[in-house]
């Protein structure tokens, strides 16, 4: 295919470098109950990843000539995202509408993240964040 690196192919600014790459929230798998014979479900992991790129449609930024990083400070993204409900979001085809970087600023919701101390990582935590 000979598709270049991104990193090679484009000059991107540093600050939008980083922006892009606080995005990425890798997935992980754990296994609680261990040596019990249980029900179980066989789910294909492996091409997760590249069936997610194909589907957002992400060769396209890789076979791109050019690529820029637009300030939308529009009402076009906030309107499209208040507007929008669980059911919009099963379609394909509304997945491309998703390629941005948004900043959220949360009031009363809470984020799901990931956070390590010491030797221990814990796999989830719901702490309550305010803007």
């Amino acid at each position: 295919m000979e598709i270049a690196l991104p990193k090679a192919k484009f000059n991107v600014p540093d600050r939008e470098l980083g922006i892009a790459m606080q995005t990425y929230y890798g997935g992980r798998a754990e296994c609680r109950i261990r040596k019990t014979p249980v029900p179980v479900v066989l789910t294909d992991f492996t091409s997760q990843y590249p069936t997610v790129n194909a589907l957002f449609g992400n060769r396209d930024v890789l076979t791109a000539e050019s690529a820029s990083f637009e300030d939308c400070t529009d009402d076009e993204v906030r309107e499209m995202l208040a507007q929008v409900e669980l059911e919009d979001t099963f379609p394909p085809e509304f997945w491309k509408r998703l390629s941005f970087f948004a900043l959220v600023l949360l009031k009363r919701y809470r984020l799901v993240l990931r956070s390590g101390r010491q030797n221990t990582i814990h796999s989830r935590g719901i702490p309550r964040r305010g803007s």
